[in-house]
């Protein structure tokens, strides 16, 4: 079975973590340390990639006033990479940093700059729940899995477990010669910015795939700010905890 996603050696990672409530200046420090930084002279050449919870944060707010630059053309996913490989400094969104993946960090690795992130607000960092089913308040239409979906994708080879993760195999010949199944791309769309882990068990067989962002969309970093409040004991305590993160406050 093969897998079509790199696996990078893990480095010792940090988070620092400036934790305050609103409207005492988180933003404005985050934009302080970009300002004054691009000042001075840096003999170890930094830059600096933000990112924002919304569109207008980035336009109105980060972009005009830091002289920051954003991917201008879709897909978007792919016109960050020029930026990055340029040493530009960069604003962008949280939605952008989630669709990351091995071409957007082997960009960062390949740069003759290391970048520093800095996090307005945490961003999502539990991705999905497939192998559910269909809630109740879920339009019609809509696109989850139920248990017997994620039985057929071990039956077939689709995925399987390695190493605690689920691994989705694209070589697959269920999934590559029949149509009806495309609707399986999903899932491998979602390997490639999340580490997949197996959930539930029943007959041999898992029942659920839980899906969280994977850790090399940090580790690219040469630094990691999040700004934010309340984070103790919150979704990113844990994910820091889960995947052996450091935390500085």
């Amino acid at each position: 079975m093969t897998d079509s996603r790199t696996f990078h050696k893990q480095q010792p990672l940090t988070f620092r973590i400036i934790d305050s409530p609103m409207g005492i200046g988180k933003s404005a420090t985050l934009m302080d340390l970009v300002r004054f930084h691009n000042k001075g002279f840096d003999p170890d050449p930094r830059r600096f990639i933000v990112f924002v919870p919304t569109i207008r944060e980035r336009d109105e707010r980060y972009g005009p006033k830091l002289d920051l630059k954003s991917p201008a053309t879709p897909p978007y996913n792919k016109s960050i990479l020029e930026l990055i490989r340029n040493g530009e400094n960069i604003v962008t969104t949280h939605s952008l940093w989630s669709i990351f993946n091995d071409e957007t960090i082997r960009a960062f690795d390949e740069s003759k700059c290391k970048y520093i992130a800095l996090f307005d607000e945490v961003p999502q960092l539990f991705r999905d729940v497939v192998g559910t089913g269909h809630r109740l308040d879920e339009p019609a239409g809509s696109i989850r899995f139920g248990p017997a979906d994620i039985k057929l994708m071990q039956q077939t080879g689709m995925v399987r477990v390695q190493d605690g993760t689920i691994r989705f195999n694209p070589e697959c010949e269920y999934a590559k010669s029949d149509k009806d199944y495309k609707v399986f791309n999903a899932i491998k769309n979602l390997s490639y910015s999340c580490t997949l882990y197996p959930f539930g068990e029943k007959g041999g067989t898992f029942t659920s795939i839980i899906a969280f962002a994977r850790r090399e969309l940090f580790s690219c970093f040469r630094e990691c700010w999040f700004y934010s409040h309340m984070t103790y004991g919150s979704m990113l305590h844990n994910y820091c905890a889960m995947n052996r993160l450091s935390v500085s406050r």
